[in-house]
């Protein structure tokens, strides 16, 4: 859904609901979305290993190719199933990355990493899906992105108008 152009009000005319719908309803509702902005989480660990894997994917957002939209993906921890593990958060759209870090937990120190990471970007005039993936670098097999009830692993896509 895109922001359309109101309708003009005439005087002594009457406004038809689709209109009406268009002019105040569908503009209410895209304004409303710009403010919460869409999120999807995961709430049970995420396995990952040598190659990226998708932790959680957000709802499809439409770019007008001139409005800025910022993406924030948060994790509770992140835990090695031994030893040192180096991993790398991503936000991805496709196989392409836009923002990454890159953490090191230690299983012998009962360590474990959370955080969040946001990047703000201006999508082109198009459907987008980002999503929230984790790879690791170093370490054994066995890595999780720990996701709880509590605690779960999001992105959340805002778009500014």
């Amino acid at each position: 859904m895109a922001w359309t152009t109101p309708a003009t009000a005439v005087a002594n005319t009457g406004l038809p609901a689709a209109t009406w719908n268009a002019s105040v309803r569908d503009n209410l509702n895209f304004l409303k979305r710009a403010i919460d902005g869409v999120t999807a989480q995961v709430t049970t660990d995420k396995s990952f290993g040598t190659t990226d894997s998708t932790v959680v994917t957000a709802p499809s957002i439409t770019g007008n190719g001139t409005a800025k939209v910022k993406i924030t993906i948060s994790w509770f921890g992140v835990t090695p199933n031994a030893g040192i593990t180096t991993a790398r958060m991503r936000i991805m759209e496709g196989g392409t990355y836009l923002a990454q870090c890159r953490l090191i937990t230690d299983n012998s120190s009962n360590t474990s990493c959370g955080g969040s990471l946001s990047v703000v970007i201006t999508p082109t005039a198009a459907a987008h899906t980002y999503l929230f993936a984790a790879i690791r670098d170093v370490g054994p097999t066995g890595s999780v992105v720990a996701c709880h009830a509590e605690y779960p692993a999001t992105i959340t896509v805002e778009q500014f108008v």
